[in-house]
């Protein structure tokens, strides 16, 4: 399953690939383009999803893949509407951590993603980008491990 990506995950690959796409003179159904030159190079795991959000949690999930993953897709996906969010809207996130209380992360190993969460999200209304802390119960934390292979 091949899994959309916003430009931020793509320049993250970029620097995987020592700043350069591989360049194929056409883009025929064959040779897949440079987008499936790139995605030929990736391995997607099976996701860790915390579903709902739960507040000082943990949730482990296998990726399946043959060793760690290089790196993982993080999003939370709204699952009832809220906050000018609509039900399937997805904002990218980054692990962080503010205070020993305050954040959440997602770690992988060579089997597992975990996602460890101490706090709701605290995100920006969608319309007027008034901050606010969203109801944990109204969101999922996904997080997708991604291999890439030589």
């Amino acid at each position: 399953m091949i899994y959309p990506l916003d430009w931020l995950d793509l320049l993250l690959l970029l620097g995987y690939f020592g700043g350069a796409l591989p360049v194929h003179t056409h883009l025929d159904s064959s040779s897949g383009g440079v987008l499936g030159a790139l995605f030929s190079k990736l391995t997607f795991g099976t996701p860790c999803v915390q579903n709902p959000v739960t507040i000082n949690s943990t949730t482990v999930q296998a990726h399946g893949l043959s060793a760690k993953p290089n790196f993982t897709i993080d999003y939370y996906e709204c699952t009832t509407p809220e906050q000018g969010f609509s039900v399937g809207d997805q904002i990218s996130v980054a692990s962080f951590q503010i205070s020993t209380n305050i954040g959440f992360h997602a770690t992988r190993d060579a089997t597992n993603v975990t996602i460890n969460c101490w706090a709701g999200p605290y995100l920006l209304h969608k319309a007027t980008s008034v901050g606010a802390y969203l109801t944990p119960a109204n969101w999922q934390y996904v997080s997708i491990p991604v291999k890439v292979v030589a």
